[in-house]
């Protein structure tokens, strides 16, 4: 038996990650991008918005390194004040 499906630009996604699982009921036809998604999903390396990650690892980094963070901050304000 076949899978049939529309093949243009479409992957075979093997549902079960079993490459040998070749059963009708383990396989789907999926865009790239979402065969992508679905493999990071699955190792649990998704990152679906960077920009919310990275605010998140500088939220984490300050809350780590505050002490330097507010010296930082102080030195940055007394030099705009000696401007």
């Amino acid at each position: 038996m076949t899978f049939k499906g529309n093949q243009d630009m479409l992957h075979c996604d093997h549902l079960d990650r079993n490459r040998e699982n070749n059963n009708i009921e383990n396989l789907e036809w999926v865009t790239q991008r979402e065969n992508n998604i679905r493999s990071r999903e699955r190792a649990g390396t998704l990152v679906i918005d960077r920009k919310k990650y990275n605010a998140q690892r500088a939220r984490e980094w300050r809350a780590s390194n505050k002490e330097h963070y507010l010296e930082m901050q102080r030195k940055r304000r007394a030099k705009m004040r000696s401007l």
